[in-house]
């Protein structure tokens, strides 16, 4: 049980202990004297474990990662290794937190992580944050956990018949039945405005924020911002007209 994330760990452990991955460490430390003390990929990996969400850690972690999000490709892929190995025990925590909320797709679990952790990478401004380490996985969460609601919607609701939370603009009937509106696109647009056509898009592809940034030609924070306020705005009429 739970083998699938313990091999992350342990292949990523392997794989940094590589003669030319260490090569390739030398190279990059060559180029940045912040991580110059550290001799090898484990040391500074160990390091940056023991350290989790210590803010003295920030200098070490932002250079790490703007090799992983400007440096040579070859660099980047050891750099993303190592910040994978530094991150593991907050990134295990949030594993272990999210986990009731995957059953029988613990394997799903893992790669998720995986692919929210890159977008926030290279999405997120990390200039004015108390703790790098923190706010990374604080992020990830945050996104985990809106793929996940988009997820378990699209599989669980029959969309076609379903009497949406947003359609609470409704008349009554003579006989007191609420009657659903015929146009729940018009009243969707009315709500969100702006955020209506990204947030449909974000809903069919399971908030995959790589292709909602080739759609819309917008980065991954702005896309994050307005699809928050799109739901902020759909929860807030629906506490308005007394919906659960």
């Amino acid at each position: 049980m739970h083998e699938r994330w313990e091999q992350v760990r342990r292949d990523l452990k392997a794989t940094i202990r590589y003669p030319k991955v260490v090569r390739l460490y030398l190279e990059i430390t060559r180029q940045r004297s912040l991580l110059a003390p550290f001799e090898t990929p484990s040391a500074l990996a160990e390091h940056l474990a023991k350290l989790r969400r210590d803010p003295s850690g920030n200098d070490l972690y932002m250079s790490i990662i703007d090799v992983c999000r400007v440096g040579a490709i070859r660099h980047a892929d050891v750099a993303g290794r190592i910040l994978w190995l530094g991150l593991w025990p907050l990134l295990s925590w949030l594993y272990w937190r999210q986990l009731k909320f995957w059953r029988e797709e613990e394997n799903d679990l893992a790669s998720e992580i995986g692919r929210c952790l890159t977008t926030v990478l290279r999405g997120t401004d990390l200039t004015r944050v108390e703790s790098v380490a923190l706010t990374l996985v604080r992020n990830t969460e945050r996104d985990l956990v809106e793929r996940r609601q988009a997820q378990i919607a699209d599989y669980n609701w029959d969309w076609s018949s379903v009497l949406l939370p947003w359609q609470a603009c409704m008349t009554q009937m003579d006989d007191s039945e609420p009657a659903r509106l015929a146009d729940a696109a018009g009243v969707l647009r009315q709500q969100l405005g702006p955020d209506f056509e990204l947030a449909v898009a974000a809903y069919k592809n399971g908030c995959d924020y790589e292709a909602l940034g080739r759609e819309f030609g917008l980065v991954d924070q702005e896309i994050r911002q307005r699809i928050r306020r799109a739901w902020r705005r759909v929860r807030k009429h629906m506490r308005k007209n007394r919906i659960e």
